[in-house]
């Protein structure tokens, strides 16, 4: 498997997720990095360390959140099959 494949299936949600869940999900998933990451580090930390450290945390979070919606939709699908 190529690493563009493994970063497109990491990004990919499953099909029918609502745009307006996407839209949250990335809100969301910005706003915990913009505001939460910084209050975390110690106040002399470098602005471009805060910056990449968000990045990371806003990346992480919206793979996460994908992961867990395509088990969960994987899950819905086995409950349903006889």
């Amino acid at each position: 498997m190529t690493a563009r494949r493994r970063l497109v299936r990491a990004l990919s949600f499953p099909d029918g997720t609502p745009a307006p869940l996407l839209g949250l999900i990335g809100i969301s998933s910005s706003l915990v990095g913009v505001f939460f990451v910084p209050l975390l580090l110690p106040e002399p930390t470098p602005l471009w360390v805060r910056a990449v450290l968000s990045a990371l945390v806003v990346f992480a979070l919206i793979v996460l959140t994908a992961a867990l919606l395509r088990r969960a939709a994987v899950r819905g699908r086995q409950r349903r099959a006889p």
